[in-house]
């Protein structure tokens, strides 16, 4: 029912089942045309006799002028949507300035949550081994979802944060023998949640370098720019960054990973 809305759209649409996201880049002195696209989406709408409905929608802006321009709320249906600061895309909390605030937040109550069950668990007397396996497949996926979309983008803080989860699982699965956190993951047999997700982040882009569909995403490498055989010319020809926004990119961020890895 779903798959030809926003077919015809000039501006970039990110389509989940019923999920639809519309993007629109562009200079702060040029015209806003999102309006336009929403219209033509409404009209598509009753053609397949369907209802958009504007409480469930909503628009953010992502500006880093020192003076923002004045956003144009759109309307849908003769209704304003509203502006937000935080927009929850598939599960994922994304921010009007792209910081990731929300989503490690949102995260940490989920998992610290579900460490309640380790503790009921432990009381039972469960054997190490199974404490773990659930740890691995209903604790931690809550801090690892997503990952690489906002790995490259989290403070030291927000790690260190996201770390605490497990450090406090091993202790709970350890419990007396618990000594330091990294002899508890040589005991468990566990990596850090960092490495991790820059295990998960490489995964993924290797998985972008296979995919037809997606592989427009990555960098070129350097030896289809020029013609000489240099000893770096495998290597994905990575765009310089002058801000530190633009080195946590998660494509720059995961291109430079693949770079420095030994693959």
């Amino acid at each position: 029912m779903v798959n030809d809305a926003a077919s015809d759209t000039s501006l970039t649409s990110l389509k989940y089942v019923d999920d639809l996201t519309l993007i629109e880049t562009r200079a702060h002195k040029e015209p806003s045309v999102m309006q336009d696209h929403l219209d033509e989406l409404e009209n598509w709408a009753a053609v397949n006799h369907m209802k958009l409905n504007p409480e469930k929608c909503a628009s953010m802006q992502v500006s880093f002028m020192k003076h923002s321009p004045v956003q144009q709320s759109p309307k849908i249906a003769n209704v304003t949507l509203q502006t937000v600061e935080v927009a929850k895309i598939l599960g994922v909390h994304i921010r009007s300035d792209l910081k990731w605030d929300n989503q490690i937040a949102e995260m940490l109550k989920k998992a610290n949550g579900r460490l309640y069950l380790l503790k009921l668990l432990k009381r039972f007397k469960l054997p190490m081994d199974d404490l773990i396996t659930i740890f691995s497949g209903f604790v931690r996926p809550l801090a690892e979802y997503a990952a690489p979309v906002w790995h490259p983008g989290l403070t030291a803080k927000e790690s260190a944060a996201l770390e605490r989860v497990q450090r406090r699982a091993c202790k709970i699965i350890l419990g007396n023998q618990y000594t330091q956190y990294d002899e508890a993951l040589e005991l468990c047999k566990l990596s850090t949640l960092f490495d991790r997700r820059e295990q998960l982040c490489l995964n993924f882009f290797k998985s972008l370098m296979k995919s037809e569909r997606f592989h427009s995403w990555v960098p070129p490498k350097k030896s289809t720019i020029h013609n000489r055989d240099l000893r770096n010319s495998n290597k994905l020809s990575v765009p310089r960054c002058r801000t530190t926004r633009c080195q946590k990119n998660p494509h720059i961020y995961m291109a430079n990973m693949w770079n420095n890895s030994s693959v």
